[in-house]
């Protein structure tokens, strides 16, 4: 049981003041509390770990109340700059609690508190390329356990509803989350968005299954194109994504390896940069086949693609493509058969290429 009369705290123009009580002892408990936070200017508080606060005005206001171990919180707002954040919540507690909460806005900017720094020199990353991490395990697909018990220790329901939601040069709006736990099974009925070209949906769910989790996939893209590569900002890249997935398993490992499904990506049109991010990716294997497959790769900034598609079937956790995967760009045209033990994590590619001009090279 917490009361507070009066709270009130200043650092320079920023001030927060609370009161009321906060009480979940029993039948017979009340809570009234309120709390109130401005900050006209977050670069005046200093710094953080030695990187000066972005200069923004925050604002939050929310007001608690409830009794007989229940809790609500009505009319919460939330301010960073020029983005506004909405809500409601409400706690029940009980063996198993019970939390819903229902949030909105309709502008959110995921700006991050601090200033920008400038960008240091990337290091040399062929140094790092197959290095093993220090416990020996140097398997790509992480050994994550589902938390199956702690699943079921709560029961939730979470909506988000955003209007508007930039990051750099994403543009992403009429963003939907709607998501419950219930009884230890988490279902994401639906995850969608509509970005500066097309459009995503998607669902999924992982349930109790006899002592592992069982989990789903589904998800839907149509001309989607985020802009996010500096090199297709005018869109010139759009991809069609339909992806089903099911599996059974107690960890994100095991759910690959017992994976079934298919995976489809076809994409159109624009160009990607041949520098060090396809070698951060994927390594220096990857850098060598573009520089065999096309030796005029490490001379020209951009690859200009026409298209590539991956037909992907999984069945039991092996990933083979079927019948195969295509890229064609405005020099070469290139056919790969690949197979992939999601367990083993053992990797099969036979690659053919047949350029618009010269050699062909198997």
């Amino acid at each position: 049981s917490w009361s507070l009369d009066k709270l009130d705290i200043g650092v320079g123009t920023a001030t927060l003041t609370a009161k009321g009580t906060l009480d979940l002892k029993g039948v017979a408990s009340a809570t009234h509390f309120t709390v109130d936070v401005n900050i006209p200017d977050t670069s005046a508080l200093g710094a953080l770990n030695g990187d000066r606060l972005r200069e923004q005005s925050f604002t939050f206001n929310g007001r608690v109340t409830g009794g007989n171990g229940e809790l609500q919180v009505e009319g919460l707002t939330a301010a960073l700059g020029e983005s506004k954040v909405q809500g409601d919540i409400y706690y029940r507690a009980s063996d198993v609690p019970k939390l819903d909460a229902r949030i909105s806005a309709d502008f959110l900017e995921l700006a991050t508190l601090i200033e920008d720094r400038e960008e240091e020199p990337a290091e040399d990353v062929d140094k790092d390329v197959g290095a093993s991490p220090e416990d020996g395990d140097d398997r790509v697909i992480p050994d994550i356990e589902i938390p199956l018990e702690a699943m079921a220790s709560l029961n939730a329901n979470l909506e988000i509803e955003i209007g508007e939601l930039p990051r750099g040069n994403i543009q992403v709006r009429d963003v939907n989350v709607s998501a419950t736990m219930q009884d230890g099974t988490l279902d994401l009925s639906d995850f969608s968005f509509l970005a500066r070209s097309g459009a995503l949906a998607a669902r999924g769910k992982i349930e109790p299954r006899g002592g592992v989790g069982g989990a789903s996939l589904e998800l839907v893209a149509r001309d989607l194109a985020l802009g996010i590569n500096p090199a297709n900002q005018d869109l010139a890249t759009t991809s069609d994504i339909d992806i089903k997935l099911e599996s059974t398993g107690t960890s994100l490992r095991s759910l690959a390896g017992n994976a079934d499904g298919v995976v489809y990506l076809a994409s159109e049109g624009g160009r990607v940069a041949n520098s060090r991010a396809v070698q951060f990716l994927f390594g220096s294997v990857v850098r060598e086949i573009l520089s065999a497959v096309n030796p005029f790769s490490t001379d020209k900034p951009y690859t200009n693609f026409e298209c590539m598609i991956v037909p992907v079937e999984i069945n039991a956790g092996i990933l083979e493509t079927n019948p195969s995967l295509l890229v064609a760009t405005d020099q070469v045209r290139i056919v790969a058969k690949s197979r992939i033990n999601l367990k083993t994590e053992k990797v099969e590619i036979n690659v053919r290429t047949t350029p618009k001009k010269g050699i062909s090279l198997s």
